[in-house]
């Protein structure tokens, strides 16, 4: 299989991270694109029924912080490698991945898991359960480290 564009999930947590360096070695061994995404939870923009428009301010500020973020992520995983940036506000954050991976021709979706919830998505949490049931492409997981 080769991969010409990876698209890289984060939600800017430390187990997040636990993805970037091997997606990183990866993408340079392929001579991937990396498209690093941060779908920015509508709770976090949006509390009292606000809509979500990247041109209401606190929304703008939301996405502006988040992309601040994923630059600085940037920096630490784009030595030899094409990274691309982007956040965006999301109601669900996993729709908002697939329907990126889909609009955009990714090859393959990365993602660190949480693990957290009920018994049912105890080892992979329940964004990367919907991400693996409605991507079109392979969805790579990293499960937490114990």
């Amino acid at each position: 299989m080769i991969l010409r564009h990876i698209l890289l999930t984060t939600d800017l947590s430390p187990q997040a991270e636990q993805a970037f360096d091997p997606v990183a070695s990866l993408a340079r061994r392929m001579e991937a694109k990396v498209t690093l995404i941060y779908a920015v939870p509508e709770l976090d923009v949006a509390p009292h029924g606000e809509v979500m428009d990247e041109s209401t301010p606190r929304v703008a500020h939301k996405i502006t912080e988040a992309t601040a973020a994923l630059e600085a992520v940037k920096k630490k995983l784009s030595e030899s490698l094409e990274v691309e940036v982007i956040a965006v506000p999301a109601q669900h954050a996993a729709k908002a991945i697939v329907d990126y991976a889909k609009q955009h021709d990714v090859d393959l979706i990365a993602m660190a898991t949480h693990g957290r919830g009920a018994i049912g998505r105890t080892f992979l949490g329940s964004v990367a359960t919907e991400v693996l049931k409605s991507a079109n492409a392979p969805v790579l997981c990293f499960p937490p480290k114990s």
